[in-house]
């Protein structure tokens, strides 16, 4: 019988480190950093429900990005027996040719990209509410995950 086998591999991940250091989460002071650098991209105006009335609401849309200031290397040891050795040290990786050497510990977005937002035409000026997610990786592991939602 042939058997086939995954290879152990390394997958690119776009990520951004925040600055924020300590290990216990604190949703304002990630929140607040996150602010700091995120992009408005562009606005649209919409508006709903349809059919479109007099008393209609309008919502204004907005799309921030952010940028990536760091890479990492999630790493998979496959399923060939002779990388079993190396189960424990699947993780994300600081290059894509060392199993060994970890991202540095600390919190990370990787949702990078566009975030969308939108608010109710009742607030002027228009506040933006989103959500993102912050991962602490430490030795490679995530060993947290949290939602910060962000006000704009």
């Amino acid at each position: 019988m042939n058997v086939s086998y995954t290879q152990e591999s390394w997958t690119m991940t776009p990520l951004r480190k925040l600055t924020y250091s300590s290990s216990t989460f604190n949703e304002s002071t990630i929140a607040s950093e996150i602010q700091g650098f995120l992009i408005k991209e562009s606005q649209e105006t919409y508006t709903t429900p349809p059919p479109y009335t007099p008393d209609s609401d309008l919502v204004y849309f907005t799309i921030y990005s952010v940028t990536q200031n760091a890479v990492g290397y999630d790493y998979d040891n496959g399923t060939n027996p002779v990388n079993a050795s190396y189960e424990s040290l699947k993780g994300m990786k600081a290059n894509d040719n060392d199993r060994n050497t970890n991202v540095a510990n600390g919190w990370y977005m990787s949702s990078i990209g566009e975030i969308y937002s939108k608010s109710e035409m009742s607030n002027i000026p228009p506040t933006y509410t989103f959500t993102v997610y912050v991962n602490y990786y430490q030795d490679g592991k995530i060993t947290q995950t949290k939602v910060v939602t962000i006000t704009k």
